[in-house]
């Protein structure tokens, strides 16, 4: 028994009349693997177990056979996925096999695989940002996502106001308080909140509030305040 450190998926773009697919990964049980057909129009479907059949090649792999062949040049996917369950117990005093200890000792490595896997695909933050939120704010329909003024967590904005239209940038509506803090500005940095965070590091000489709610800073920037 090798332990196999392929990766738990492959990916095809299907072929005119192709039926047979070939992973390279170990799996313990046909049952193990979740085979995904993503069509032209990127819609996804599980493709059920009683429309292929799996042959599994030991440690190495094996390959699937579809019933019928689908529509050329989509995308179908097979991936690993093991239960997390545990099988095998160990008693006091009793037999140690060590191809039984393999088994299970691979069986965990799998899932941890899997998982390191998966977590490919989670949103996470640059290893040498630090005070940053991992929380996301509660979905908001037609709204973006974008950081906030303080640029350590993720909000709902408008989308109708992203890139800034007119080459502005904008303060979200939690960021309102700010504009007291911002007339505080002498010849430092734009002072935001109590932090003193500057502005994106411009140097400020000055703040002029106009009649539409936006402000202009010395070197042409204008934000507008929501």
């Amino acid at each position: 028994m090798a332990f196999n450190p392929n990766k738990p998926v492959v990916e095809y773009l299907t072929q005119d009349g192709q039926t047979e697919y070939y992973f390279d990964f170990k799996v313990f049980d046909k049952t193990n693997l979740t085979i995904t057909h993503v069509d032209s129009g990127g819609n996804k479907r599980i493709i059920d177990p009683s429309l292929y059949s799996v042959n599994i090649n030991g440690d190495l792999g094996g390959n699937i056979t579809l019933n019928d062949p689908l529509q050329t040049n989509t995308v179908l996917i097979i991936k690993r996925t093991l239960p997390t369950t545990r099988d095998i117990e160990y008693h006091k005093n009793g037999d140690l096999s060590s191809a039984e200890l393999n088994l299970d000792q691979d069986y965990q490595t799998y899932l941890i695989s899997d998982l390191l896997t998966n977590a490919e695909n989670y949103y996470t933050n640059d290893p040498e940002t630090y005070n940053i939120s991992t929380i996301m704010p509660k979905p908001n329909p037609g709204t973006i996502l974008g950081w906030n003024l303080k640029g350590d967590a993720l909000e709902n904005k408008d989308p109708a106001l992203a890139g800034g239209g007119t080459g502005g940038q904008y303060l979200g509506s939690s960021d309102i308080k700010a504009i007291g803090y911002m007339a505080q500005s002498v010849s430092e940095n734009l002072i935001l909140g109590t932090e003193g965070l500057p502005l994106n590091g411009f140097a400020i000489d000055s703040v002029t509030f106009e009649d539409d709610a936006s402000l202009t800073i010395t070197d042409g920037s204008v934000f507008k305040i929501l």
